[in-house]
């Protein structure tokens, strides 16, 4: 088992109700399969996020923006960036 640590910003934060959570993921775990997770436990908050990586939804891993095909590793930390608008 791997643990990684999410972080969230802006009006995410409000909408999920906390600023990080810590999810236990099988060993080989992709950002695909956190991004599964984070849905389960937030699912008003991120419903449809899988759906929306890369076009609305983007995250970050140890800094670096990545793919739902990234490996995780124990300790690894995300960023979760919720859909941004404006004009």
């Amino acid at each position: 088992m791997i643990r990684v640590r999410v972080r969230f910003y802006a009006g995410l934060r409000h909408r999920v109700g906390v600023s990080e959570a810590t999810l236990e993921l099988p060993d080989g775990a992709r950002v695909e399969h956190a991004v599964d997770e984070l849905a389960r436990m937030f699912p008003r908050a991120l419903r449809g996020m899988k759906a929306l990586m890369g076009y609305a939804y983007w995250v970050a891993k140890n800094g670096l923006q990545v793919s739902l095909e990234d490996e995780l590793r124990d300790g690894d930390e995300l960023v979760v960036f919720p859909p941004i608008s404006g004009g």
